[in-house]
């Protein structure tokens, strides 16, 4: 009795819970497990010089230190968004490093997922799950997922809006993930925007107030962040032309047409570029209507992209990830979207030539192994890096030193942010410069393969620690 009580009730347990599962947002259950398949191929990844330097100024808002220090020598860009990230990331201390690396990978596989439900509402889940697969292939965006910028969640992001588009057009959660990505990337104002005006026509004064509201979170926030912070309401466009002008990089509505189709198959390769241009036509003829908005986003961050190079903004591939993405989309389209059409002459055409995309787009993968594989090594190597100077920054000499002595010298601009957000120091209080050079204070060394290139400071400095990838030297002669 006892047992068939119990039986009993654990069936009528999970007939409870059952239903409250099912109403659960499938992307719940869905991204972590994607994440966790993504782990053995990709690893996680690692906090590069724009993720450390929002771990640096979320942890001056969390800590109150208003303005952060976004005019330092060495900035980036400020992302709002990320920023806020970094806020929240600020109590886990030096503990927030592997957390990014984590949040990488899982933003990867939310890229997957948006690619997923985009491509299976258009049109079916094998051209869905071919999308994602397609997405989370190509090198540059496992780069950028690895390294933790803001181009994968921006580009998800963007791909979600589309599928809620695409599930039920037409409606006001749209416009909020658009303005979420416009705090990541300003490119998603002119995606607001053009949503904004479909949506407008047959809608209460209300809906409008509302909908406009929600358009112009992002563009109001990023302005009044910068204003705020820098007393400049356009820092950050500012900021981005000098930074471009400064470092030599590419610029110019010139530059911008002509590298663009380049910065296209350099994302895509030329495989899925090939089948996305011949896949454009055949979603225009299978989809027709249901085609229109995805090709309207890829048009439209193909104006960003020119339009920032006739502001002066630098012109760099991964400036066109998100019209690289409407490519695989109609890539997947031509390869797979004839499964379950009438069978006619023209399809059978069309069946042949998606059988044949797919085998070369397996091919490529099997062939091209070594696009991918030095990426997941340069991960491992910087997420190495990121573990070591923790374990530093925890030794007890080597930890007194970085908290109590300055200044603090380090011989790579990317681990200024690093190094700063781990000692509680601001990026512009940081020197940098070869270690051999330093008279006081505390110095970073790399030791190991990259100890041939950098040489140890000279007589007065006790080198306190060491892991194996660097050393910490100091000459307490200047204290906090």
């Amino acid at each position: 009795m006892d047992e068939h009580a119990h039986a009993s009730s654990s069936g009528a347990l999970a007939s409870r819970l059952r239903p409250a599962f099912a109403r659960l947002p499938h992307g719940l259950v869905a991204v972590p497990l994607l994440a966790l398949a993504l782990w053995p191929v990709y690893g996680v990844g690692y906090v590069e010089y724009d993720a450390a330097f929002a771990l640096v100024w979320g942890g001056d808002l969390a800590a109150g230190r208003l303005p952060p220090d976004l005019r330092g020598p060495v900035s980036p860009t400020p992302h709002p968004l990320a920023t806020l990230v970094g806020a929240a990331m600020a109590p886990l201390g030096p503990a927030a490093l592997p957390a990014v690396g984590v949040l990488s990978i899982v933003m990867l596989a939310a890229l997957g997922w948006s690619a997923f439900r985009l491509g299976r509402a258009l049109c079916t889940p094998l051209v869905g799950a071919l999308f994602g697969v397609v997405l989370l292939t190509r090198p540059l965006v496992v780069k950028q997922g690895l390294a933790a910028t803001v181009d994968v969640p921006f580009l998800a992001l963007v791909l979600g809006a589309a599928a809620l588009e695409a599930d039920r057009p037409r409606r006001a959660p749209v416009l909020a993930l658009l303005a979420a990505a416009g705090l990541l990337r300003p490119e998603a104002w002119l995606l607001s925007a053009a949503y904004l005006a479909y949506l407008w026509p047959g809608r209460t004064g209300r809906e409008r107030l509302g909908h406009g509201a929600l358009a112009a979170t992002a563009p109001l926030g990023w302005v009044g962040v910068d204003l705020l912070t820098t007393g400049d309401p356009l820092h950050s466009l500012h900021w981005t032309g000098a930074g471009a002008e400064r470092l030599g990089r590419p610029t110019g509505v010139g530059t911008a047409l002509l590298a663009g189709p380049g910065y296209l198959r350099a994302i895509l390769g030329g495989i899925v570029l090939a089948g996305g241009l011949f896949g454009v036509g055949i979603a225009m003829w299978r989809l027709r209507a249901r085609a229109v908005p995805p090709l309207v986003l890829g048009s439209l961050m193909v104006l960003a992209f020119l339009a920032s190079g006739a502001a002066g903004l630098a012109v760099l591939p991964r400036y066109l990830l998100a019209p690289a993405a409407v490519l695989a989309l109609t890539f997947a389209v031509a390869a797979t979207g004839w499964r379950g059409t009438r069978s006619t002459a023209a399809t059978k055409v069309w069946t042949s030539a998606g059988v044949a995309l797919v085998a070369a787009l397996l091919g490529s993968l099997a062939v091209d192994r070594g696009g991918l594989g030095p990426l997941v090594q340069r991960a491992e190597e910087r997420r190495a890096e990121d573990g070591a100077l923790r374990s530093l920054a925890a030794a007890p000499a080597a930890g007194t030193a970085v908290r109590r002595c300055r200044p603090i010298r380090v011989h790579y601009y990317r681990l200024l942010p690093l190094v700063a957000y781990i000692a509680h120091e601001r990026p512009g209080a940081l020197e940098l410069g070869p270690p051999s050079e330093a008279s006081t204070g505390v110095v970073l060394v790399p030791v190991g393969p990259r100890s041939r290139t950098s040489k140890p400071p000279g007589d007065g400095f006790r080198r306190l620690d060491s892991n194996g990838i660097f050393a910490v030297y100091a000459r307490c002669g200047g204290t906090r």
